[in-house]
């Protein structure tokens, strides 16, 4: 192994220190990548590049390497620079799929294997194998979408109505009020708790189902938090709170953020440097207005995006399909049975208040329960992974990026938290006809405009 010509390789920059939209942060914009796996993907085609450059026969990328290089082809500079240090031009050859090339790549992948592990060791099968970022989830996609399957088990729902109020009414009858109320409020109870607790144990499951290198077990704190949160607002603040805390920033009166010029520095994240060239170009720049729009920038952006990705991607699976209907089977069967109690009361003309709002309330629970189920695996199952299994006691108290997650605002610094809850002064009602000039019909009955004089 050519260890001078490796080390060159790995060192070439693919972004530039002040670029807000560059190469690494479009890779992930337009393959929904987390920042981990991105950086391991560029990794992955620098020594794919390398083999390339050494290498006197046709070497093949793999699916996800592909997709980098396709990027890279674009930044033309970028490129030509890159293929000068590799002291070859290496063309991208794509396949037309005849059948004899078919042979020729099949060849050139099995080559690639093999020089791979004679420099680099065994390849990572979730960048050489898989076809994306989630195939490491090891989660069979369901043939039907969860929302229209959704509205055929509604519909469903409502054509059992009719025999389930013959099958339940003779025993529903029977019971008689308060003791029917109590009975069907212990039910709902137990019910919940009892999915709740099912719904945790089986998330778990498929998830440890995954790869032990899938990408979900390589979540920054970021993407923890906003998993956590569902808000990107809460990311921004987290890296503008950095920027406190070098002394980049400060607060000033009524919500403006103030600068300390400084140079560019090494030591800055991309997210920090891009937040204070952002302050630097606004001028006078009210915190909540910028943190807005920094919320719609790639950079952060990004963040959003790969996680929503994952969680569509879960919910899109056979797995997550079945856990859905067990509850939506046991929450539907409980409902069916208040909405017969209410029926057999409007048939017998009896007192129906009661049941018709524990009814409508079933009905908004269920809705509330099964929401936050198609959550539970971002919102709760990963950030309590991680918070019990995968941060060390060092991170845990010494790392102030993983602080955000673990205790949310309660981390942040005092400069940051009088922005975020700053409140802009309640106007005076006299504020309003600051422009009024006086007259003898304004002092004389208050200038209402009802009089003709």
């Amino acid at each position: 192994m050519n260890k001078e010509l490796w080390y060159s390789i790995l060192n070439f920059k693919m972004d530039q220190i002040d670029e807000e939209y560059g190469f690494t942060v479009r890779l992930a914009k337009e393959n929904y990548w987390t920042k981990n796996f991105t950086k391991l993907a560029i990794i992955e085609y620098k020594k794919f590049m390398y083999l390339a450059a050494t290498s006197n026969r046709m070497v093949s990328p793999s699916e996800i390497i592909d997709k980098v290089w396709h990027l890279h082809l674009v930044y033309t500079k970028s490129y030509q620079e890159f293929c000068k240090l590799l002291g070859k031009q290496i063309q991208h050859i794509p396949s037309t799929h005849k059948r004899g090339e078919f042979q020729r790549f099949n060849l050139a992948k099995q080559r690639t294997k093999n020089v791979y592990q004679e420099n680099f060791g065994e390849q990572p099968i979730f960048f050489w194998e898989d076809h994306d970022m989630f195939q490491g989830l090891n989660l069979t996609k369901s043939k039907y979408k969860l929302r229209s399957s959704i509205i055929v088990a509604i519909a469903i729902f409502i054509a059992l109505i009719i025999p389930f109020f013959y099958l339940l009414k003779p025993i529903i009858i029977k019971i008689g009020n308060p003791e029917f109320i109590f009975y069907l409020i212990f039910l709902a109870v137990l019910c919940y708790l009892t999915l709740e607790v099912i719904n945790g144990i089986l998330l778990k499951r498929i998830l440890k189902q995954a790869n032990k290198n899938s990408f979900i077990f390589d979540l920054n704190s970021f993407e923890l938090l906003y998993l956590k949160t569902q808000n990107i607002s809460d990311v921004v603040h987290a890296h503008f709170d950095g920027l406190f805390r070098k002394g980049l920033v400060y607060a000033k009166t009524d919500g403006i953020i103030g600068i300390n010029d400084s140079d560019l520095a090494d030591h800055y994240t991309r997210e920090e440097l891009t937040i204070y060239t952002t302050i630097k170009e606004s001028g006078n720049s009210n915190f909540l207005n910028l943190a807005s729009a920094l919320s719609g920038k790639s950079i952060f952006y990004n963040t959003k995006s790969a996680m929503d990705a994952f969680r569509k991607y879960f919910l899109k699976s056979r797995k997550f399909a079945q856990l859905f209907f067990i509850n939506f089977a046991f929450l539907s069967l409980l409902t069916m049975i208040s909405f017969i109690r209410l029926s057999l009361g409007f048939i017998r003309e009896k007192p129906i208040s009661i049941i018709f709002i524990i009814t409508a309330v079933l009905c908004f629970t269920m809705y509330q329960f099964l929401n936050r189920l198609s959550y539970k695996i971002s919102t709760n199952i990963i950030p309590r992974m991680y918070k019990n299994d995968f941060i060390n006691i060092d991170q845990k108290e010494g790392n102030q990026e993983w602080n955000y997650f673990l205790a949310g605002t309660y981390a942040l610094s005092s400069g940051l938290a009088t922005l975020i809850n700053y409140k802009p002064p309640k106007k005076n009602i006299d504020d309003y006809f600051n422009g009024c000039s006086s007259c003898s019909s304004c002092s004389s009955c208050g200038g209402c405009g009802g009089c003709g004089d």
